[in-house]
């Protein structure tokens, strides 16, 4: 029973990171929330883009998990918030979800730092793996 714990915990250090959720769908940022928390990181989620920008001016997130058409007055979408969330913090990453993931987006995106584009809907544990994934090449920088 002593093992089984200790390898939850030593999994739950390895994966302690911070991230921040960036989509105007809010119950998915809830669900997210709750999901990644369980799974051991810090999270931080929000609806729109200035308010992602305003927590990363306050905040240092090792990855931000953000949708690509956020609808907000004004007009920012999810690259809008990486680009000014690179000059801000440069070494945070991103993976970023859509509906509306064209092969011209995912290229621009990739051309930004996008670690990972995931198309909605999607399965949670790809979101996960590329979260991960992301995460490991942070601790390799």
């Amino acid at each position: 029973m002593k093992e089984k714990m200790d390898n939850k915990l030593l999994i739950l250090v390895k994966k302690m990171g911070n991230i921040l959720i960036v989509d105007d769908d809010k119950f998915l940022c809830q669900s997210l929330s709750y999901v990644l928390k369980d799974e051991g990181y810090h999270v931080n989620a929000v609806s729109d883009g200035e308010t992602a920008i305003d927590l990363i001016k306050k905040r240092k997130y090792d990855l931000m998990v953000l949708d690509y058409n956020l609808s907000t007055l004004q007009n920012i979408t999810g690259l809008g918030v990486l680009e000014k969330a690179h000059e801000i913090n440069p070494r945070i990453k991103a993976v970023m979800i859509s509906a509306y993931g064209d092969n011209k987006l995912k290229k621009r995106a990739r051309d930004m730092g996008v670690n990972g584009f995931i198309d909605k809907p999607f399965k949670l544990t790809k979101l996960l793996k590329t979260i991960d994934n992301s995460l490991k090449n942070i601790k390799n920088d």
